[in-house]
């Protein structure tokens, strides 16, 4: 046996090295994926809706308090109590309130800001979307927002980059 090792040195240390370098491949190869994998579980989007309710303003964003940036894919606004349905938070609002006996929200140029259609918008981390705003001294309507807001609901669809 050491007479064959002896005489076939070279073919058995260049077997050796082969195998060693297959090994370090797969195990490279293992590492890559285990990696990409943890890198797009670390980077993902967390939306939270935050509903801002002061003495002269209330306000609906929609926050990403995740890694990675988040893609809205679909947004469905919706209430129980009327049924109605709708991709825009302001419409929705709107919709209820022309539907109401007494309508407060009526007046024009009322919302200080909104967001109509959420859909392929994209939010990155740690940045908020302001979805809408009422920034009015007048309490009967700020009153009346957070009656419509309270019976609201939201369905989103997000993803990540990745």
């Amino acid at each position: 046996m050491s007479e064959y090792i002896n005489t076939n040195s070279d073919t058995i240390i260049a077997i050796t090295t082969i195998l060693i370098s297959i090994i370090s491949l797969i195990v490279s190869i293992f590492t890559a994926k285990t990696q990409n994998k943890l890198t797009r579980q670390s980077a993902r989007p967390f939306l939270s809706l935050n509903l801002v309710d002061l003495n002269d303003r209330i306000s609906v964003e929609l926050i990403n308090n995740g890694l990675g940036v988040a893609i809205i894919r679909k947004a469905i606004w919706g209430s129980m109590e009327s049924g109605n349905k709708s991709n825009s938070l302001v419409e929705l609002v709107e919709l209820i309130d022309n539907h109401a006996e007494n309508s407060h929200l009526q007046e024009r140029g009322i919302w200080k800001r909104y967001e109509e259609n959420l859909c392929q918008k994209a939010i990155a981390p740690q940045a908020k979307l302001f979805l809408l705003e009422l920034d009015k001294n007048n309490i009967i309507q700020l009153n009346y927002l957070k009656t419509i807001l309270s019976e609201i609901d939201l369905m989103i669809t997000y993803t990540s980059i990745f």
